[in-house]
């Protein structure tokens, strides 16, 4: 019975942000107006392009492999079909926790920059992180919301 070996993809947040960061960020925020962590190339689509690109791949070489219908070019079009449903099971398989991910880290992301932009210094930045100490083995920092002065 074969098995089918897939990854899965998981967002672990980072340690907390080093002073020397935390200035290289706020120098960027307060030079660029339009500046944030979120890059347009760093998507979900970025991430499963390879699968949608072999899966036409796949599905052509397949169409002209049977179209032709001859000897080899059946045994071709018939390692295609392979091809792409083992492709669209991966992709089933994979594509959720990529997407969890891709949401998980921009959510961070996104409150790391607000927090980044509305505190002083960052002294004031570390204020915002709340520290739990999970069985003594790893710390999570969440971000909390800024509290009006």
């Amino acid at each position: 019975m074969g098995v089918l070996v897939y990854t899965t993809t998981k967002f672990n947040e980072p340690d907390l942000v080093s002073r020397k960061m935390y200035e290289e960020l706020k120098m960027n925020y307060n030079k660029k107006l339009n500046y944030n962590l979120i890059s347009e190339h760093d998507s979900f689509q970025e991430m499963v392009g390879s699968y949608y690109l072999w899966m036409i791949i796949s599905f052509v070489v397949m169409l002209i492999g049977f179209g032709l219908g001859e000897g080899i070019t059946t045994v071709i079009g018939g390692f295609a079909m392979l091809s792409l449903i083992t492709s669209v099971i991966y992709y089933i398989l994979e594509a959720p926790s990529k997407s969890k991910f891709v949401k998980e880290r921009n959510e961070y992301l996104l409150k790391l920059e607000v927090v980044i932009k509305e505190s002083i210094d960052y002294n004031d930045f570390t204020r915002f992180y709340k520290i739990f100490d999970i069985g003594g083995f790893s710390k999570s920092y969440t971000l909390t919301k800024r509290h009006q002065r």
